[in-house]
């Protein structure tokens, strides 16, 4: 195993957010295909990232805020509208019901590349390889 510290909580972060957006999208693309990043230092930095984003700190503070934000503003623009129109109570229920199985499928979508991305990485700092079938 490389000898490359994993950093945590908001210091993988913010050693996240320090790396090039090229290389951000890099570690994310090669993850999907179930590969981890050849450089030790920038596969440490996805895993702790990724055991960020799988925290349910992560979730409380992101998601949490999500959910209301989107809610807030869908539920607001209906009531601007409904004292023009008179809606109704039907489309706040279809709004508040869309907006909370929207918040739960980008969830869902944002884990699972977690932990493709948790996955292929940690297998890159165990191994010096980043795939399965590599051989770099």
């Amino acid at each position: 195993m490389a000898n490359t510290e994993i950093p945590t909580s908001r210091q993988a972060v913010r050693a996240w957010k320090r790396l090039d957006a090229d290389v951000r999208n890099d570690v994310w693309r090669r993850a999907r295909q179930g590969m981890g990043y050849p450089d030790p230092a920038v596969a440490a930095t996805a895993v702790g990232r990724a055991r960020y984003a799988l925290s349910p700190r992560a979730f409380l503070r992101y998601w949490g805020l999500y959910f209301v934000v989107i809610t807030g503003a869908a539920v607001g623009l209906l009531a601007a509208l409904d004292r023009v129109t008179r809606l109704g109570p039907i489309p706040y229920i279809v709004v508040i019901t869309m907006s909370f199985g929207h918040g739960v499928t980008g969830y869902t979508r944002v884990r699972q590349d977690a932990k493709r991305m948790e996955e292929a990485n940690i297998h890159t700092l165990k191994t010096g390889h980043t795939g399965p079938e590599s051989s770099d």
